[in-house]
């Protein structure tokens, strides 16, 4: 009677050890998942190597030039939206001046969100669908 008491009590604590080993192993996958099912991951998108660039006039040339850069640092090297640049100062461009002008970067691929009136811009790496948006 007493060494079925032992038996039970070895064989309880080996399925709980290993179910928290399962826990602890595909907790990352777990959560990952869980966060976009539920739409809850990201957040804005970091801004750690963000440059700020201050110019006194930025002309289409020098906005298409920087989201070439913008793809050339992010591609396929980042998961997750990234800000790359934020252009301050005037500028002399217009929408649909930028895409033609592209040289690393799809031009089909490109979302221009602005009008160019500010004096700022910030060109983002979209991760899904690998998309640049100037806004």
């Amino acid at each position: 009677m007493e060494m079925e008491y032992v038996m039970k009590l070895i064989i309880m604590l080996v399925v709980v050890a290993a179910v928290i080993g399962l826990i602890w192993t595909f907790y990352g996958g777990t959560q990952s998942w869980w966060c976009k099912m539920m739409g809850t991951c990201g957040g804005p998108p970091p801004v750690g190597d963000t440059e700020v660039i201050k110019q006194a006039t930025f002309t289409a040339t020098d906005v298409a030039k920087y989201v070439d850069s913008c793809w050339m640092r992010t591609g396929d090297k980042r998961s997750g939206d990234f800000v790359c640049y934020v252009l301050q100062g005037r500028f002399n461009a217009s929408p649909e001046a930028v895409a033609p002008l592209l040289h690393a970067f799809p031009k089909e691929k490109l979302l221009v969100e602005t009008d160019f009136r500010g004096d700022a811009a910030v060109i983002t790496f979209i991760d899904i669908g690998n998309k640049m948006k100037v806004s």
